[in-house]
């Protein structure tokens, strides 16, 4: 399950954890139980697995992350921005487009994602 939606926020650490909240909520929603969390913020990762966050502001949006998590078997796992191509992707896409997108398989991703010749991952991508 993949997503692109466009949000209003004061950091990039703000973004990718809500991002986090929104995609772990999407997988709950539809009862997914076992995945992955592909976040390209190492300082995200460790908050969430360490439970360690020292911003008011971000330490809401973590708490609920974590509870999130609970719900599933949830592996939150770091992947570095440079070969993380398909975030990189919907990221301009929402700037973009200002719209909402979601895509439960591969197949769609792909198709919404035409022109762009580096799509290999099929995890849960943030």
């Amino acid at each position: 399950m993949a997503f692109s939606s466009p949000i209003q926020c004061d950091s990039n650490l703000e973004a990718e954890a809500l991002a986090a909240k929104y995609g772990l909520s999407r997988c709950t929603l539809l009862n997914y139980r076992d995945f992955t969390l592909e976040v390209d913020s190492l300082s995200l990762v460790q908050m969430i697995s360490e439970n360690k966050c020292y911003n008011y502001k971000l330490l809401r949006i973590i708490e609920e992350v974590q509870h999130l998590k609970k719900l599933a078997n949830v592996k939150v796992e770091h992947y570095f921005r440079e070969v993380n191509t398909i975030a990189n992707h919907l990221a301009k896409l929402a700037l973009s487009n200002h719209n909402e997108a979601y895509y439960d398989t591969y197949q769609q991703l792909l198709m919404g994602a035409r022109g762009h010749s580096n799509l290999t991952r099929t995890k849960c991508l943030l």
